[in-house]
């Protein structure tokens, strides 16, 4: 059968490089055509991956935990047997988990561990990714499910264990499209549930390297926040942002596309006891890989 259509996965590609590419085709008796675009090559630019959110474990960041037996440290490894838990993470001692020295609770209601709010307000193709050690008993006894949401409340299921004993032995990674819940989102949080659990014979939830990150192309500019200051010395000075005083913010913008020129700024607010009094700023040409101080503070009370 004469096969017109083919594609190839390309993997260990540099971000934001031109690539050129040619086209030869075999048939089964060895015939090869070659298609090099007129000698002058077919071409793509990669893209450049933006990471919305990297924990690696390293630290207890706080995540916020809803009952249940989920804590943050290094797993023990127990309880002994299949479905044990591993005795570190992926590449590092700590996870967050079930009950990090034996099985996870049995008997139990659903509880959670949810990440802080992910800024994807610029974001499009939104992708979530981890590394999990999963050890739970069939789904028809206990369940152990991810959700995402995009404004804390309402919460879409994009995970749940198998119909038969899931008993992990090594760190997997999972990747899952979340575009749907997340793209141009400000407010985009992912959670792992445990329960309802029956037995809470085996290790349960380990996780470890979660990332949300988007792609972006690397021919235009792309401007992010760095860091930024307050500056509170029209009231008490003393760093903080306190109720009545007047703040004046300086920004710091990266740049990890290509020159930007012309650029400003402007600072919304969507609280109501929150008045901004300098809206817009202008920051300085910022080429690729710099950064840019604005010009002058934003301003609110």
């Amino acid at each position: 059968e004469l096969v017109t259509e083919h594609s190839v996965t390309l993997s260990g590609l540099e971000q934001c490089l031109d690539y050129q590419f040619l086209v030869r085709s075999s048939d089964a008796a060895g015939n090869t055509v070659e298609d090099n675009n007129g000698g002058q090559y077919y071409t793509f630019t990669t893209m450049i991956r933006i990471y919305l959110l990297q924990e690696n474990m390293d630290t207890d960041s706080g995540w916020t935990i809803t009952g249940g037996d989920w804590e943050f440290g290094q797993p023990t490894g127990q309880p002994s047997g299949p479905g044990a838990d591993p005795t570190a993470g992926f590449d590092g001692p700590n996870v967050y988990g079930t009950n990090l020295n034996g099985a996870y609770a049995g008997g139990s209601t659903p509880y959670h561990l949810v990440t802080p709010a992910i800024d994807c307000s610029a974001a499009m193709d939104v992708r979530f990714s981890f590394y999990q050690w999963l050890a739970i008993d069939a789904n028809d006894q206990d369940e152990a499910y991810i959700s995402v949401s995009n404004d804390g409340s309402t919460w879409h299921d994009i995970y749940m264990n198998p119909a038969s004993n899931l008993y992990d032995f090594a760190w997997t990674r999972y990747e899952f499209d979340i575009s749907e819940y997340a793209d141009l989102e400000p407010t985009v949080y992912v959670r792992w549930t445990m329960g309802p659990a029956g037995s809470g014979s085996v290790g349960g939830w380990n996780i470890d390297n979660v990332e949300v990150s988007y792609a972006a192309p690397c021919n235009v500019p792309i401007l992010i926040h760095d860091s930024h200051g307050i500056d509170d010395t029209a009231g008490n000075a003393d760093g903080l942002i306190n109720p009545l005083e007047s703040i004046y913010m300086p920004v710091i913008l990266r740049n990890i596309g290509l020159d930007a020129t012309n650029v400003s700024g402007t600072l919304t607010a969507d609280h109501p006891g929150i008045d901004i009094t300098v809206p817009t700023v202008q920051f300085p040409d910022i080429p690729q890989g710099e950064f840019g101080l604005s010009n002058t503070d934003f301003g609110f009370d």
